[in-house]
């Protein structure tokens, strides 16, 4: 899960990434996060899945459009509990430039979390 904060400090716009594993719904979730009436409300914006998001574990945000996610395991459950008993080097960091994802490092180890240095690299 990640946060993006935009707009103003008197009129902030928070937009809300959450990864979601369930198997009809794989991919990354865009909330808009906002206060209606002094209560805090969450709005789905959009659903962000593509063959290069397979099995997000976490994801770290570049900017409002742009982000990498990890692949945490390749084969699909419950087979996947093959990749944690032979150590198998299946995960993956994919990047999504706003409209397509690519693989950006692969053969990794249970690919589980994945961060920005603060001068985004």
């Amino acid at each position: 899960m990640d946060i993006w904060e935009s707009g103003s400090k008197d009129n902030p716009k928070l937009s809300l990434y959450v990864v979601n594993r369930q198997p009809d719904r794989i991919g990354i979730e865009v909330f808009d996060f906002s206060y209606k009436n002094k209560v805090p409300t969450l709005t789905h914006q959009r659903r962000i899945h593509h063959k290069n998001i397979w099995s997000p574990n976490d994801v770290v945000l570049v900017d409002e459009n742009r982000f990498y996610t990890t692949n945490d395991a390749y084969l699909p459950p419950p087979i996947d509990i093959l990749e944690v008993i032979f150590q198998l080097s299946y995960g993956s960091v994919a990047y999504y430039d706003g409209r397509d994802a690519r693989i950006v490092a692969k053969g990794l180890k249970l690919a589980n979390g994945v961060n920005l240095s603060p001068n985004k690299k």
